[in-house]
């Protein structure tokens, strides 16, 4: 199996609305889903992937270890092309999560909030919401949000 397939962004496709069973079945590259489900590969390559978010445009946000957020276009091949960097700031990336049109990540230490546009990179500066959370122990901050928004 191919290291760089662990690195890279895997869609996961439902295939059927049944209840996931807990039979296996085989996938390429030796990777084992529950029935029903499907993995490609949409990105290749990219150092230091965390976590990973879809928008409702197909966009995929990703936060990477060094280099900040990316994000990627899938194509109806569902393929990517060149990831584009940005948000270098939120670095050590962890949770991202979107919200109401916005696109939330967390550092070890913060968590900023990226109002997004119709481009690709969003043009808005991240904003941080929450700073000072302890970083002795912790290398992972994890996003979510309630039904009232909290």
């Amino acid at each position: 199996m191919r290291a760089k397939l662990l690195l890279g962004a895997v869609f996961i496709l439902a295939a059927s609305a049944a209840p996931v069973m807990p039979v296996k079945a085989a996938e390429p590259d030796g990777l084992v889903l529950p029935q029903g489900f499907h993995a490609e590969v949409v990105a290749d390559g990219i150092k230091g992937l965390r976590h990973m978010a879809f928008a409702p445009s197909g966009t995929l946000y990703v936060s990477t270890r060094q280099d900040g957020l990316a994000a990627l276009m899938p194509d109806k091949n569902h393929k990517a092309g060149e990831p584009q960097y940005f948000a270098k700031e939120v670095g050590s990336g962890t949770g991202i999560r979107l919200y109401h049109s916005a696109l939330y990540a967390s550092s070890v230490a913060a968590v900023y909030r990226i109002r997004l546009d119709k481009n690709l990179v969003p043009s808005a500066q991240p904003e941080e919401i929450l700073d000072g959370m302890p970083t002795t122990g912790f290398s992972n901050r994890v996003i979510a949000f309630d039904n009232a928004g909290n």
